[in-house]
């Protein structure tokens, strides 16, 4: 895993599944993950289209998702 100190408590998975585009060989790169809520759970996926790694190219933008709810205080610290 690509464990790390979150700001939040998240779960999640990264995906990369190599893929033809015309003559080019390109990853596409997930990660779907959840956070807890005051009353509920926020699911998000990232899917990057011709990245590199589901954690080096879709995580980080799952990041600034889960940061920006902490920041507005939807997900329980």
């Amino acid at each position: 895993g690509s464990g790390k100190n979150w700001r939040c408590q998240v779960y999640g998975k990264t995906g990369t599944a190599e893929a033809v585009l015309g003559e080019q060989e390109v990853n596409n790169c997930w990660f779907s993950g959840y956070c807890k809520m005051n009353h509920s759970t926020y699911v998000v996926t990232v899917l990057i289209e011709k990245g590199q790694s589901g954690s080096a190219s879709a995580l980080p933008v799952f990041e600034d998702i889960t940061e920006y709810l902490c920041d507005k205080n939807y997900v329980l610290s």
